[in-house]
């Protein structure tokens, strides 16, 4: 009830103050009067090896619903070319309201939208944009999350990749999303949301998140996130889940960034031979750091960390003695051809406490992954 009370306060006093210009958006621009119109986009593919030759896709399809590496959205298929993801964007602004629509397509929507209807797994963004004023702004559709260092958008992160503490969570949201630009380097967002990514929920059940956001451009952001709310499934017992995501972009002079994240939840699960419902915990570690050897040129490292012994987090599901606890390592070399076009090559190595990954032969699994891929991206 409450968050319904909320969800009509926003609709009814609606902000607006346009959010922040997409990284992506596009010099595309017609403009008349107080009218703008504007276009943008954004490609990544890429070629992938997969050291444990793990079987095709059409044999995966019966072992993983969704076919292709498991634990994953990219690379997603090795030893082939495919197109991680990419979007098309049109953008219109009219006095105090903007609209917003993106069609998305590649690996990481086969992926990460698998349980939506069909009708909408295409869709990256359709919003609408109210401002009230300078400090104040509310959006309302499907929406980009606000959660993560590392985004769909791998042009913008680091690594031709992502690692799974930041694949795995919220990605995308539907709901009321408020904005309010404190001061001259704060922002805080509220959002009630439909739940967990969903854009089309099962339980009925909304939830609510928020961040903070403090930035100097070009020297340092701390952005802290967190979510709550209830994800267990249509007609089952309620199963709240509280999540922190909290990192770090800090940029020293101009030949380094590094960027520190941190996630941990709690989620309500009823243990064997237990009376009621527990909070079970999981956590996840990363750092990466990124040297420019010169203005086109650039070497990334990465490590991580996934505790996840009770496989709170779908994605990770799997069915041996310790859940889910992994640690991995990657290193990428990055080429800037221009500002609008990156080229990356980049190796990865992940170790699970148990034999968790998939080879050449259906019923033989490793404990170790490596991959090598290449990868090239663009906006526009």
């Amino acid at each position: 009830m409450l968050s319904k009370i909320v969800l009509l306060v926003l609709l009814l006093t609606s902000l607006s103050a346009r959010a922040d210009k997409d990284l992506h958006e596009s010099q595309l621009a017609v403009k008349a009067g107080n009218k703008e119109l504007r276009f943008s986009g954004y490609f990544d593919g890429y070629y992938a090896n997969d050291f444990n030759n793990p079987i095709d896709a059409q044999k995966d399809l019966d072992l993983n619903a969704n076919g292709g590496r498991q634990f994953t959205s990219n690379p997603l298929y090795d030893k082939q070319f495919s197109i991680g993801y990419g979007f098309l964007q049109v953008e219109y602004e009219y006095n105090n309201v903007g609209f917003r629509l993106a069609h998305h397509f590649g690996d990481i929507v086969q992926k990460m939208y698998i349980s939506e209807p069909e009708r909408l797994k295409n869709i990256r963004e359709a919003s609408v944009t109210i401002r009230f004023n300078h400090e104040l702004f509310a959006e309302i559709g499907y929406l980009p999350s606000i959660y993560g260092f590392e985004t769909f958008i791998n042009k913008d992160n680091l690594h031709a990749h992502r690692i799974q503490m930041t694949d795995f969570a919220p990605d995308y949201d539907a709901g009321v999303r408020l904005y309010w630009k404190k001061s001259e380097h704060e922002v805080i967002k509220f959002q009630v949301t439909n739940g967990w990514q969903v854009m089309r929920d099962t339980n009925k059940s909304q939830a609510v998140g928020g961040a903070y956001v403090y930035e100097v451009k070009g020297h340092y952001q701390i952005n802290w996130g967190q979510f709550f709310g209830d994800e267990a499934v249509a007609g089952l017992r309620t199963s709240y889940r509280y999540y922190n995501n909290l990192f770090a972009k800090i940029q020293l002079n101009d030949k380094w960034i590094i960027a520190p994240m941190l996630d941990i939840g709690w989620e309500q699960k009823v243990r064997p031979g237990s009376v009621g419902k527990s909070w079970i915990p999981w956590q996840s570690y990363a750092f990466s750091a990124r040297y420019a050897l010169h203005p086109k040129h650039g070497l990334a490292a990465r490590v991580d960390r996934i505790f996840d012994p009770n496989c709170i987090i779908p994605e990770l599901k799997v069915q041996t003695n310790h859940g889910w606890i992994s640690n991995g390592m990657t290193l990428t070399y990055e080429y800037l051809l221009n500002k609008n076009l990156t080229y990356r090559i980049e190796g990865r190595y992940l170790k699970t406490r148990d034999k968790n990954f998939r080879t050449s032969h259906a019923n033989k699994f490793r404990s170790e992954e490596a991959f090598l891929m290449s990868q090239v991206a663009m906006s526009f």
